[in-house]
């Protein structure tokens, strides 16, 4: 069966809740987050679609990816901005292109609704999100990143 890409809608918050939390604890080696806190963050998004939007990959009824848009404003350019904050495929499904698809529907989004560009990052190590970025048409930025922890 082909892959579908697609926004999210509150139908997938069930298959998005393991999905999510696999890309948080078994990618990214992170906490557990509580199952309430995963269900109320895929719901503010669907509901409230100014401040972001997630892609699903589907195939055959079942959830195999997702990617997440969040939006803002650069006060550089003056215009909306995207952010993408994750690209997550499971890991039977990497290497078919489904990731790239995701990120073509972000790409599409922020096209269509005159966004000025998407930035997002990705770890060091994540050798195979770079290939992929970099064959997307993506630059590394010339900015640094910091972050902050509170």
């Amino acid at each position: 069966m082909p892959v579908t890409i697609r926004t999210a809608t509150h139908q997938d918050t069930q298959q998005l809740i393991p999905l999510m939390n696999e890309y948080i604890v078994d990618f990214y080696k992170r906490n557990q987050p509580p199952k309430e806190s995963l269900k109320k963050h895929i719901e503010h998004l669907i509901d409230n679609p100014s401040i972001g939007l997630q892609y699903v990959a589907e195939e055959n009824h079942q959830l195999i990816g997702f990617a997440t848009l969040y939006f803002s404003f650069s006060t550089l350019s003056l215009h909306k901005n995207a952010v993408l904050n994750d690209l997550y495929v499971i890991p039977t499904f990497r290497g078919k292109r489904v990731g790239e698809q995701l990120f073509k529907s972000c790409i599409n989004h922020i096209k269509e609704h005159n966004y000025i560009g998407m930035t997002w990052e990705t770890a060091h190590d994540n050798i195979v999100a770079q290939k992929l970025y970099d064959r997307m048409g993506g630059q590394r930025s010339q900015w640094l990143h910091y972050e902050l922890n509170a």
